[in-house]
């Protein structure tokens, strides 16, 4: 057990951590399900005895992480009864890229996830649960991760899961050369430190510490593939997941079929997927209000009021940690005056760019800083207002009293993306900076996003803050779109990933969400929340602010 643990089970008593930070600090660190139910217990306040009084209400049974190898139960509606069979058919948009390790874009994780599994998987409280892993154990400087795997699991070819194919995977993962999108997040793991201890155990041995490392084994390229992959998922669509992939076609769509050995119990409940693509968000939306499809992988805000409205239909929403950014390149003209990022970010106005955009409730307002408040390390900051005369003044000083022009490029696949876009535009004009609009195809778009000089960019969800800051701000990363560089922040990033001391990681997140906000390297303006449009009689879709393609639990009605 870590030493951390019985200083977290202490401030938790005296009430200087709350229950929510208590449970997902105790999960990550390797405390089991039943020890973190027992220390809440005896932790709970006592209630007078009473004749009448309810019985106390049981201990939550949260997944666990280091003590219980029982495979996790997907949650249903209570008063549901779930029913078995019937093919789903879902809308997406075109994928940049299938191959597990190389993905970026949500056509492509739609396409994989049906048929994937991760060592673990974050639930919608943002504790991470075992999925195949069974538990994990830090080392006391978290700088070596221990996981014991999942026994009996076997991937599509029939072929058994273990150790081999845990290593194999995170290899191709933190390898650059195999064209791995992963490889900057995991930055932290060198390839030769994935050790297979024995058939059932991998350690992971770290360059550096990182708290959060459980969290990392579910970002989307993490997909546990077979030792022997083909390296083509085209061709070798082979997981241990819940549904086998039959037919991929590029530009139109993929189908799914159960695997009838797939290793949690009952589950899935679906025959089958059929996933189709659009170029165009409204043709998904007419194909869903028309009942041509069941679920639209991606929803735009401006249809959820219509779907709102049609009786056949329904929306699921939460918050999330997605969130729209407009890059300024630091190394490129006029965007490395700090003053020029500093002016643009200043000519908007927050709460109506979130209500035209996304819609009153559509988000959480942001201050040029990526990490949403439904995260754990979030703290806050100072929202900025919009202040025109202060934005003028700062482009005067920088050498633009009468502005300057810009292109700034964007993608079609996501369409409130364009409409924020626009609404940049706007802002932008009385400043006399005028913003060229150039939207290209999803394909287009990220075979040079981070090379242009700025470019609008949809950025899914993460569960932890370290997630999103070490995939895009940390100096030289892949992602880093705005080649921006800070060694205070990286220090201080490396110290948050360092530590587990709760005071200290606020005191950390402060400078790191200052750093990004002071000097705006990019404008965020909000967390988007994570709707989705469906059918009514479809069940079972599991809360996921993350937005991935869970159905491992959905069922259809009829």
């Amino acid at each position: 057990m870590h030493e951390y643990l019985g200083h977290l089970a202490d401030e938790y008593r005296a009430g200087r951590v709350g229950r929510r930070t208590f449970i997902r600090w105790a999960a990550t660190l390797g405390l089991s399900a039943p020890a973190i139910s027992a220390i809440l217990a005896a932790c709970a306040p006592p209630t007078p005895a009473s004749p009448t009084s309810a019985p106390p209400a049981a201990a939550p049974t949260l997944a666990p992480t280091a003590a219980s190898a029982a495979a996790p139960v997907a949650t249903t509606p209570a008063a549901a009864q779930p029913r078995r069979g019937g093919t789903i058919r879902v809308t997406g948009s075109p994928a940049v890229e299938i191959n597990p390790h190389k993905l970026t874009s949500n056509g492509g994780i739609i396409t994989v996830f049906p048929c994937l599994n991760f060592l673990t998987r974050v639930g919608a409280d943002g504790t991470p649960v075992p999925e195949l892993a069974t538990s994990w154990t830090p080392s006391d400087d978290i700088k070596t991760w221990t996981f014991k795997l999942r026994q009996g699991v076997t991937f599509h070819d029939g072929s058994p899961f273990g150790a081999d194919d845990v290593v194999a995977t995170y290899k191709r993962l933190t390898d650059k050369s195999s064209g791995s999108t992963a490889a900057s997040t995991l930055n932290f793991l060198p390839t030769d430190g994935i050790e297979k201890v024995d058939d059932s155990t991998v350690a992971f041995h770290l360059s550096r510490a990182q708290a959060d490392f459980p969290y990392f084994t579910y970002i989307y390229q993490a997909g546990i593939l077979p030792r022997n992959w083909s390296g083509d998922w085209a061709s070798s669509p082979i997981g241990t997941g819940p549904f086998k992939m039959t037919n991929y076609t590029p530009e139109q769509g993929s189908t799914y079929v159960r695997n009838e050995a797939y290793w949690e119990n009952g589950l899935p409940y679906l025959d089958g997927i059929e996933i189709k693509i659009w170029q165009d968000p409204s043709g998904e939306l007419t194909a869903l209000q028309s009942g041509a499809s069941d679920l639209m992988a991606l929803t735009p805000y401006d249809a959820l009021d219509d779907i709102r409205k049609n009786p056949n239909l329904q929306v699921q929403s939460s918050r999330s940690a997605s969130y729209d950014a407009m890059h300024m390149r630091v190394d490129t003209p006029p965007f490395d005056n700090p003053k020029v990022r500093q002016a643009l970010a200043l000519s908007l106005n927050r709460q109506d760019v979130l209500n035209i955009v996304l819609g009153p409730d559509g988000g959480d307002l942001a201050s040029d800083q990526p990490v949403a408040p439904i995260l754990r390390d979030h703290v806050d900051i100072a929202m900025k207002n919009q202040d025109l005369n202060m934005a003028k003044q700062l482009l005067a000083d920088a050498g633009h009293p009468n502005g300057f022009e810009f292109d700034l490029p964007t993608h079609s696949g996501a369409e409130w993306l364009k409409n924020w876009a626009l609404t940049l535009q706007q802002a932008f004009a009385p400043l006399g900076v005028k913003a060229n609009l150039v939207v290209e195809t999803s394909q287009v778009y990220y075979a040079h996003w981070t090379t242009v000089t700025t470019g609008v960019t949809e950025w899914a969800s993460r569960s932890t803050a370290s997630e999103i800051l070490n995939s895009a701000y940390r100096t030289g990363v892949n992602w880093n779109s705005a080649h921006w560089s800070n060694p205070t922040f990286d220090s201080a990033l490396d110290q948050l990933d360092a530590t587990v001391d709760l005071q200290k990681r606020k005191e950390l997140m402060l400078t790191l969400e200052k750093a990004l906000s002071d000097e705006v390297p990019a404008i965020i303006t909000y967390a988007r929340s994570s709707p989705r449009g469906m059918s009514t009689r479809v069940q079972g879709m599991p809360q996921d602010p993350n937005r991935f393609l869970d159905l491992r639990s959905v069922y259809l009605t009829s």
